[in-house]
Parts: structure tokens; sequence; C-alpha cells
């Protein structure tokens, strides 16, 4: 008995980079790939063009273009990535799946990512991980091949095994390896520092160590810095003071290993919360209309959570405002500078950070770098 040909059913293409970049049906147009860094960015199908919009890890919107019409959809994402809600302007859309990323056969999904924010191949349901590295199989709940990583190696023992058996606090996005929950990352890092800080008490001042996930590190722009040096804490944590004064007993300022400091009202009034939650731009035109009807609420703390929000902006650590060998570079400073002139940071009225930049009392910079920078507020 003869056996029927073999169809081609699809084929795959890979770049230089060994990255899935462009995958063909029968009888349908090349399906192109482009990425950022390591993420899935724009997909091209004829003419058909999508691009996806992330900021850092997070999942927030897709943008479709085919021709003159443009469709746009908002995501909506757990804390592994996984799509569960696009919204458009017909009707949201919702999906659900097993703990290994399967899903009923009847969720029509709009965004081009699904279960951990992974793209899924529509011909046989797989997740290509490690962008076309390894094909994950939701209803087998195993990889398709063995991981080159294993069984010696950061793989585990169990070549074909995902997120050695626990899905729900790990995601593989490499193929390769686990990556543990962003969620479980921050909390476990955190809890330590914030029930320490709770116990802080005007007049006392708590030097305590912690311990961050890389998510948190880069999100947060702390870093470390010396391992000897005793701030930084015994290998790769963190050290910090949480302090309260006496003349301001509602402020908490943290005093980080990077050698940043930032204040925090411990219970803002309802003036503060809208005040620190306002554009810059829209704070000034308040503040200089006193018919508006938010006008008293904002000239009672202009003054004081001004001056507190500017200190914060500008103490945004590495990358933001240091190299990497936590020296301020006047010229990271000053782009944080006028990211608050334009007046899109919230809390920070332009008008006070230009009061600021005249005085000459920026953290890091000489005021003759500010008068060369910024020449047009000095000589006029």
């Amino acid at each position: 008995m003869t056996c029927p040909p073999e169809a081609i059913l699809r084929k795959y293409q890979y770049d230089a980079l060994d990255r899935l970049a462009s995958d063909t049906l029968t009888d349908i147009s090349v399906r192109k790939r482009f990425y950022c860094r390591s993420r899935l960015s724009t997909e091209v199908q004829g003419a058909v063009t999508y691009s996806l919009f992330q900021s850092g890890d997070q999942l927030l919107a897709q943008q479709r273009f085919h021709g003159a019409i443009r469709e746009a959809i908002l995501i909506a994402t757990d804390q592994q990535r996984s799509v569960l809600r696009s919204v458009d302007v017909n009707a949201p859309e919702a999906s659900a799946y097993t703990p290994y990323g399967h899903r009923s056969g009847r969720d029509e999904f709009t965004s081009l990512l699904a279960f951990n924010g992974e793209w899924r191949d529509a011909l046989t349901g797989h997740y290509l991980l490690g962008n076309g590295y390894r094909a994950f199989n939701p209803v087998l709940m195993r990889f398709n091949s063995s991981d080159s990583f294993s069984p010696f190696g950061k793989g585990g023992v169990n070549g074909y095994a995902y997120c050695q058996g626990d899905p729900i606090n790990n995601s593989d996005p490499t193929g390769h390896m686990i990556l543990p929950s962003r969620v479980k990352t921050l909390v476990s890092g955190w809890l330590g520092k914030v029930r320490a800080n709770l116990r802080v008490r005007v007049g006392e001042s708590m030097h305590n160590y912690y311990s961050v996930g890389p998510a948190a590190i880069k999100e947060l722009g702390i870093r470390t810095i010396n391992p000897l040096d005793p701030m930084s804490g015994p290998g790769n944590k963190l050290g910090s003071y949480s302090t309260r004064y006496a003349d301001e007993p509602g402020v908490r300022y943290q005093e980080y290993s990077s050698g940043v400091t930032r204040s925090t009202v411990l219970d803002p009034t309802p003036a503060q919360v809208l005040f620190d939650a306002t554009p810059g731009s829209e704070l000034d035109r308040i503040y200089m209309n006193p018919r508006h009807p938010q006008h008293l609420e904002v000239h009672h703390v202009h003054q004081r959570s001004s001056q507190r929000n500017i200190s914060n902006h500008l103490s945004v650590p590495n990358p933001a405002t240091t190299n990497t060998n936590g020296i301020r570079e006047p010229s990271l400073v000053f782009a944080r500078i006028d990211s608050g002139l334009g007046g899109d940071i919230p809390g920070v009225m332009p008008s006070q950070l230009l009061r600021r930049i005249t005085s000459g009392r920026i953290p890091g910079v000489s005021p003759a770098a500010i008068q060369r920078r910024y020449p047009q507020f000095f000589f006029r």
C-alpha cells in the first residue's frame, strides 16, 4: 500500500538571530514578524499590518492597519501578561485559559497575543516560545521537543516539562527556563520593607535590607552598588533608611542605597491627592485662575507638594539620572527637567520647576551647567 504524498500546510522561516521571521500558509500571503529586542512588535501580512504597544513588560494596545482603515484595541492582561480582554469600538472580547494556556475554540481573539503574552499559532494551537525556538502544546501541557538546556542545565531534568509543573506562579517566555511571576517577585522583596516602614515612629530612623527581583530594579530604577558597601547589604540586597522627622510628622523619607532620597506623605488630604494626580500644566492653569472651582485646594498645597514632587521627580536613579557608576549625569538630569517643563508630569508644576532652575538648586548639576543648558531663563 502506498502512502499519500505529504502536504505542506505551513512554512516557517527564521532570521539570523534564530527568531521566527515569517510563516506562510497555503494560498495565503506570507506573514512577516518584526521584533523590538525580544518582544514581537509588528506583524505584516499583505496589506494588513498589526502593531503592538507595550511599556516594559506590560501590554497596552494593538493597532491594525488595512489600507486607509485603522483600528485600535485596548488590551487587559493579568500579572503573567495573559490577554484576558480586548476592547475595541464594537464590543469587548474576553477569554479564559486553563492553567497551561488552553482556551476554548469558540474564543476568537482580535489580539495577536494570548496566554502569557505569547503568539499562538492558529493552525496548530501551539505557542512558539522563544520567538519560535520551541513549540509548547497547551493541550498536552508539554513541549513538543526537548530543551537544549536539559537535563544538566537550567532547563531542568525533564526537557519536555513546562514551568516545572507550576504554570500558575511561573512562565517560560524563552522556552529554556522559567520566569517567576512578577507579582511573586515583587511581593517577596517588598513585604519586609513595607512592614518595617509601618513601624517607624516620628523622630526615629530604621535601617533594613530587602531583596527585589530584576523586574523591580528595572521598573523602580533602584539598583545595587558595591556589594562590600554597608548600605548595599549582603549579596545582591538593597539597603534603605526610613525616617520621620518631628518637624514633618506626616512625611516619611526613604533613603536608598543608590544615594536617592524620596519623600512620601503618609496620610494625604483630598487636596494633596488631587494635586499629585493632576498634570503640571493643568495645575498652573488652576493656580492662576482664582475663579476655578479647585483653585483654593491647589493654592493651599501647591508650595509644599510641588517642591516635594519636583525633588522626587529629579531624584529617580539609574538609568534615568545616573550612569553605571552611580554618578549623576547632567544630560540625563536635564532630560527629567525637560519632561517636567512639558507639563505632562502629574504634580510637577512647570512654573515651580522653572523657579528651581533659576535658583540653581538642582542636585548633581552645577549652576553654571544649568545656565548653559537653559540660557533663555537667565539671559534676556
